[in-house]
């Protein structure tokens, strides 16, 4: 018989201490990865509601001061359709980003009320142009704005963003919007 207690004394925890640290690492390297992918995609869902919100707020403000510049007749016409051609770019924006909401889990709420938002905006900037009432201008607006909290607030429930009670609210405030809107 061979003398084997160098195996046992060396050789054994040598290859186990071997093998747990290739284990650990591969179980470290595959968690990391899925944490990375996981903080890369809720960077992206940031970045997206971010931009959104701020073309959302430009175009609300773009119509808040539009509708009344045109009607007043103060300002002249170049300078309108200047203002006119800022909220079209950020309309056409908006369309052409539709395909980043496609990041989110749950996309059909804010897909369904973005493009509301949009077809609402064109709407409002039709009115705009058209000489149509405040009554109809103050309406198509006000769809504006519904449906830009929607698609703000379902994104960042999405991402968890919200505590409990700050999701109950907005789940409220959606319902009465959406109220609204279906009896109109």
């Amino acid at each position: 018989m061979v003398n084997s207690w160098w195996i046992e004394k060396l050789v054994l925890p040598i290859l186990v201490n071997v093998v747990t640290l290739a284990f650990a690492t591969g179980v470290a390297f595959r968690f990391t990865e899925r944490w990375q992918r996981a903080r890369q995609s809720r960077d992206l869902q940031f970045q997206t509601i971010v931009s959104f919100s701020e073309k959302a707020d430009r175009i609300r403000a773009g119509l808040a001061a539009l509708f009344p510049a045109i009607h007043s007749g103060v300002e002249p016409e170049e300078r309108l359709r200047e203002k006119g051609l800022e909220i079209t770019r950020d309309i056409a924006s908006i369309t052409s980003d539709l395909y980043r909401f496609s990041i989110f889990v749950k996309p059909a709420m804010i897909y369904s009320s973005l493009v509301a938002m949009v077809e609402a905006a064109r709407e409002t900037f039709r009115l705009c142009w058209t000489g149509s009432s405040d009554a109809a201008f103050n309406s198509a607006f006000g769809k504006v704005h519904d449906h830009a909290h929607i698609v703000i607030t379902e994104s960042y429930k999405e991402i968890g963003f919200l505590t409990r009670e700050q999701e109950d609210m907005m789940a409220h405030a959606v319902r009465t919007i959406a109220a609204s809107s279906s009896n109109q």
